[in-house]
C-alpha cells in the first residue's frame, strides 16, 4: 500500500500544472503574457512552449527569450538561438535582431559580423525598430564587438534582460536617455563578467529609468 500511494503521489507530482493541450495558441500565449506579469516565469515559460510547440512564431520568441535570459528556464544562448531561429523564419523581426545580436556578440556561438549584419538588416525589413542603428553600428565598426543599443524590441535593449516587459510585434519602445546612461553602461559590464543576474538588473533599471 505504502508502495501505491509513493507511485501515485510521483504521478501527481509529474502531471502538468495546466492543462495546456486543450487550449489554443492565442489563449495559450494570454496566458503566458499573465503569468509573466504575475512574474510567474516558469508557469510562462510552459505555457509559451506550448504554444511554441504548435508552430506559433510568438510562442518560438518566447520561449528563446527565456532561454536567453534565464527567466523560467536555464540560461542557455544555444537553446536560445535555435529558438530565435525557428520564429525568424516565419519572419519575426523581433528575433532576427536578437539573432544578430548573437551573432555580433558571440553569444552561445562563434562572433560572425556578416551572420549578424544579415540578421540585422532582415530585422530591418521586417520594421523591428531599433534594428536600423544595430546596422548602422556593425557597419560602421566592423573590427570589434560592442554592445546593441538601448533602443528594443522589447522594452529593454536585447541583451540577457528580464522577461517582464510586455512582448509582442506591436509592444516596440525605445530607451534611454542621459539618465539611464550609466546603468546601462553598468550593466553591459556586469553581463560582459557573465553576472547576469546583476547585470539584468540593471538594465531594467535603466529601462525603467529611460524617458
Amino acid at each position: 500500500m505504502k508502495k501505491r500511494i509513493l507511485f501515485l503521489a510521483a504521478v501527481f507530482l509529474c502531471l502538468p500544472a495546466i492543462p495546456v493541450l486543450a487550449l489554443s495558441v492565442d489563449e495559450l500565449l494570454q496566458k503566458g503574457r499573465d503569468a509573466q506579469r504575475m512574474q510567474k516565469f516558469s508557469e510562462a515559460f510552459q505555457l509559451y512552449m506550448a504554444a511554441a510547440q504548435k508552430g506559433s512564431a510568438e510562442g518560438q520568441y518566447h520561449v528563446a527569450y527565456c532561454y536567453f535570459s534565464g527567466q523560467g528556464a536555464k540560461q542557455d544562448d544555444q537553446l536560445a538561438r535555435v529558438w530565435f531561429l525557428k520564429a525568424a523564419n516565419q519572419g519575426d523581426g523581433r528575433s532576427e535582431r536578437y539573432l544578430g545580436n548573437i551573432y555580433e556578440n558571440g553569444w552561445g556561438t562563434a562572433a560572425d559580423r556578416g551572420a549578424a549584419k544579415d540578421w540585422y538588416q532582415k530585422a530591418v525589413q521586417h520594421g523591428c525598430k531599433g534594428a536600423q542603428a544595430d546596422l548602422d553600428r556593425v557597419n560602421a565598426s566592423p573590427s570589434s564587438p560592442q554592445p546593441a543599443s538601448a533602443e528594443s524590441p522589447n522594452n529593454n535593449s536585447p541583451e540577457k534582460t528580464d522577461i517582464t516587459a510586455e512582448t509582442s510585434q506591436s509592444a516596440v519602445s525605445e530607451k534611454g536617455g542621459n539618465g539611464s546612461a550609466g546603468l546601462v553602461s553598468q550593466g553591459y559590464n556586469a553581463l560582459n563578467g557573465n553576472k547576469i543576474s546583476a547585470g539584468s538588473k540593471l538594465l531594467e533599471n535603466a529601462a525603467n529609468s529611460g524617458n
